[in-house]
């Protein structure tokens, strides 16, 4: 897969939603590019990183958040399992894990389950180092104007990551260790 198919896939998915379009392009762009910079430095396969960055958020299309001129019917957690299952159906297979497992540093289905989110009570975090490096790459860069494609401070992403509970805060700072 070539990753002008890529992006010939998110224009097709996205061709009646140019605002949303803007904001997942910009954020996806920036996240895919800190994403390279670390997969390169790892020896991680480079193309599978860029497409998996390019489309980990596929699903916000699915989503209510009108922030960003979605008004979808599911709650915005649910971007990467809705992600997961169009990407599935078009043929990204791994792409689509990357989908549903780079929410914060992953979520668990204790945390899950314990917060009642509207998620299916599964492990959702990353297992490959190509998982870590995108969902690590997304913390990053949000869809907020001043994080669109600046990054966000440190303590910015700690206090983010606190809402996924269980080893969070672990986690992150072993990626920030094995990945700066």
């Amino acid at each position: 897969m070539k990753n002008a198919d890529v992006y010939e896939f998110i224009y097709e998915v996205y061709r009646n939603d140019k605002s949303v379009l803007d904001y997942l392009l910009a954020h996806s762009e920036s996240v895919s590019k800190l994403a390279v910079e670390i997969a390169k430095k790892q020896k991680a396969d480079v193309d599978f990183v860029e497409r998996a960055a390019i489309l980990h958020d596929i699903g916000i299309i699915f989503t209510d958040a009108p922030k960003l001129n979605c008004f979808g019917k599911v709650p915005y957690i649910q971007h990467g399992i809705y992600g997961r299952e169009l990407l599935e159906k078009h043929g990204f297979m791994r792409e689509a894990i990357v989908a549903e497992t780079h929410v914060g540093v992953g979520i668990t289905a204790e945390h899950i389950l314990i917060n009642n989110l509207p998620l299916p009570p599964k492990d959702m975090f990353p297992t490959t180092l190509e998982e870590e490096i995108v969902a690590f790459a997304d913390l990053f860069f949000s869809k907020q104007p001043q994080f669109l494609t600046t990054p966000k401070p440190l303590a910015e992403i700690e206090n983010t990551i606190m809402r996924y509970g269980g080893n969070s805060r672990e986690t992150f700072n072993k990626w920030l260790k094995k990945f700066s």
